[in-house]
């Protein structure tokens, strides 16, 4: 507008600014006070003659409600909001809220500070003395932007960080309406705010988001004239700190939740998975059950990863080690794995991969996450081409496995490739996307203490997945353990620690079966009183399983504590529904010879067992 001259609108806003109903202090660098506006004279008791020079200290005294003395001098600190006790110059206390935004000058250095306070209650007050002009360099030095309108939207008054967050230059900002300048969903949200300061002239304070940066500011509104002026202070930190610990929040409910049922699910799971399988390997090769008892086999697999999912998600579960030979277990795992109709699974493996001392259930779910995602980026009507390769590189330190899943999917696009390992994030449409599966694999390789990396373009994803752990190359232990498990199960006497009678009666079938000879209890006390029995005679158990948790009872931690004291060189194995326990992940503190989660497969507790039987 033509009339906007500069010194004219800087010397009305300076006006405007002594007749704020807040009060504004502004100090140099040096903590000395340079202004008072009328508000502040009052609330203080110091007119602006006496008040400039003085130490900002004895001008604007604080303290908390407590009567610590609150410390004020955090030039750009942006704080808002502090319930503070202001003391004038005659000792009356008055409960205020203050902001801080710091000035600096055309450099961008330091200069000083500003402080806009109000009363929290209603308060009595005397009028002050003289005021003093409000130098132009205190508003064009503010690092918050700032800017007047007038009754109908228009900026009148616009400072030079305020340009800046409308990406405008200043001179074109003269004269356009605010609303032109924010998305529109800002229009439709805070209308009735700006609405209500300018019609009732009261203050207010919000937080408003502009979607088109992606910024959230804390907008303070003050009535003046005929007009507003606004005051602005970034708060998209805040804001993401807030969301943060919220998801945070939901994340540790999430915990508990999933911990809560995890151990009772997994026990149901490994009496049908442990049955499934007994069932499986009696019925004979052309029986028709046999097909059927595979699915049923598979399915439960599912069930038990489904659990871990959300174990691992929710609590990011440590890891439960065991040494597997590589490329044995890739092998199982890829039978197990079901390709998506359409897709074709390529897998290829490096000379020499060795063993590793990883958490074959996590990362097992991590390679099922990683392949399903690449079956599921393929478009509907092309032919899915998926590579997994694996190899392990010897060259330099320990010895880390790398694995890469390749797929011909549509890729990912650039501005979404930052946010895929983001909870709940997704761009499926599916009714089933949980946006939670990456998220997943994150926090496994996390734990596991690797990395992963994913390169994208249209037409091909490469996710790689670096793992440390590697230790030699050659065949399994495990797999010895089970070539060599009938030599060591004639004379080999086992007393498991198993309160689910369900349970009980599967690892005692499967065990006796296998000729070992074994005697089960069901609580901690019970157990150590047979061990000490036997051991009496001068005939201890060979191996004991202890199941971690006893809900109505001494669990396998205390049990173990109790054996141990008793008979140092006891060997035993801990078991647990609960694969978050730090127990099963540092199970060797505790002097167990191995860790055997819920749920497992009878040939996995058998294997075990001849393994820790002939350590």
């Amino acid at each position: 507008m033509s009339d906007q001259n500069p010194e004219r609108v800087e010397s009305r806003l300076a006006s405007t600014l002594r007749s704020l109903a807040d009060g504004v202090v502004a100090a140099d660098l040096g903590g000395r006070v340079i202004f008072l506006n009328r508000a502040a004279e009052r609330m203080t008791g110091w007119p602006a003659a006496l008040a400039g020079g003085r130490p900002l200290a004895e001008i604007f005294q604080i303290s908390h409600p407590s009567g610590e003395a609150a410390d004020f001098i955090r030039v750009g600190a942006g704080r808002s909001g502090r319930p503070l006790v202001l003391t004038d110059r005659l000792g009356k206390r008055l409960a205020i809220e203050d902001k801080t935004a710091p000035i600096r000058d055309a450099d961008g250095s330091l200069a000083g500070l500003v402080i806009l306070f109000r009363t929290r209650d209603e308060v009595s007050g005397r009028a002050g003395g003289g005021f003093a002009e409000v130098p132009d360099e205190i508003l064009e030095g503010l690092a918050e932007p700032l800017f007047c309108l007038d009754a109908q939207w228009r900026f009148t008054y616009v400072n030079a960080p305020a340009a800046a967050a409308f990406n405008a230059e200043r001179a074109s900002l003269l004269g356009r309406v605010l609303w032109n300048k924010f998305p529109a969903s800002v229009h439709r949200r805070h209308y009735q705010d700006f609405c209500s300061a300018l019609l009732k002239r009261e203050r207010r304070t919000f937080d408003l988001h502009d979607e088109a940066t992606e910024r959230w500011w804390e907008a303070s509104i003050n009535p003046f004239n005929d007009g507003l002026i606004v005051l602005l202070q970034d708060v998209t930190d805040r804001k993401a700190a807030e969301e943060n610990a919220a998801r945070l929040d939901r994340l540790e409910s999430l915990g508990l939740l999933a911990r809560g049922f995890a151990h009772d699910f997994n026990n149901l799971l490994t009496v049908i998975a442990g049955n499934v399988s007994l069932a499986h390997a009696r019925a004979g090769d052309g029986s028709p059950e046999r097909s059927e008892l595979e699915h049923a086999r598979q399915a439960a697999h599912q069930a038990q990863g489904l659990v871990q999912n959300l174990l691992t998600f929710a609590r990011g579960g440590a890891p439960v080690r065991r040494r597997i030979d590589i490329a044995s277990w890739i092998g199982e795992c890829v039978a197990a794995h079901q390709p998506a109709e359409g897709s074709v699974l390529r897998v290829v493996l490096g000379p020499d991969l060795g063993e590793a001392e990883w958490d074959p259930a996590q990362i097992r779910r991590l390679l099922y996450n990683l392949m399903r995602n690449a079956e599921q980026s393929i478009p509907r009507g092309r032919a899915g081409d998926i590579m997994l390769r694996v190899f392990v590189d010897r060259r330099a330190g320990e010895a880390a496995a790398t694995f890469e899943v390749i797929d011909n999917g549509r890729g990912i696009p650039s501005e979404n490739v930052a946010r895929i390992f983001e909870p709940y994030f997704t761009t499926r449409a599916d009714d089933n996307a949980s946006g939670l599966g990456l998220t997943v694999c994150e926090s496994i390789v996390r734990g596991h203490g690797g990395r992963i990396e994913v390169r994208s373009q249209p037409g091909q994803t490469v996710v790689a997945v670096h793992l440390p752990g590697v230790v030699v190359p050659g065949a399994a232990a495990v797999a010895a353990a089970r070539s060599h498990s009938a030599a060591s199960s004639q004379t080999s006497r086992i007393l498991v620690l198993e309160d689910e009678p369900l349970i009980r009666q599967l690892v005692f079938a499967n065990l006796s079966s296998r000729g070992f000879v074994v005697e089960t209890t069901t609580d901690g006390a019970s157990t150590v009183q047979r061990y000490r029995e036997e051991l009496e005679k001068k005939m201890p158990f060979d191996l004991v399983i202890l199941d971690l948790s006893i809900p109505c009872g001494q669990g396998g931690r205390e049990t173990m504590e109790q054996l141990r004291a008793i008979h140092p060189e006891v060997r035993a194995i801990v078991s647990s529904g609960y694969s978050d326990d730090a127990v099963m992940s540092r199970y060797m503190d505790f002097g167990f010879k191995a860790v055997l989660p819920k749920p497992y497969d009878p040939a996995e507790l058998v294997a075990l067992v001849s393994e820790v039987l002939m350590d």
